[in-house]
């Protein structure tokens, strides 16, 4: 996956950068899609110890993105832009609830990665 509006540096402590500070790093669709993917990169490499988040800019994150025109038509090109009362509840469930918490629960790190003392 090519990255557009985040910012992924692989190594022993893999960074994951959100990067549209003129949004404030609000998390649009594309981004948490993007994240979600270079997470997964991130566990998946044996050489990743540590994951970190941050962001662009002046400010971290000022939440999810819910009105940039931006976010519309990237949600409407890709099918994410339902009206009906079901298929606006499920997306929304994947996308908010369900990468957050497979975010929370990443392995990494993990008692692997531990130094026995």
């Amino acid at each position: 996956m090519e990255y557009q509006h985040i910012i992924y540096h692989p190594g022993k402590v893999a960074r994951v950068i959100l990067n549209r500070p003129q949004y404030l790093n609000a998390q649009s669709w594309q981004m948490r899609e993007e994240m979600d993917d270079a997470f997964k990169r991130a566990v998946a490499d044996d050489e990743t110890g540590a994951i970190v988040l941050s962001g662009a800019g002046e400010h971290f994150s000022s939440g999810h993105d819910i009105s940039t025109p931006e976010d519309r038509a990237y949600r409407e090109a890709h099918g994410h832009a339902r009206t009906d009362r079901m298929g606006r509840y499920a997306d929304m469930r994947q996308i908010t609830l369900e990468n957050t918490l497979r975010w929370r629960n990443l392995p990494k790190p993990g008692s692997r990665n531990r130094m026995s003392i």
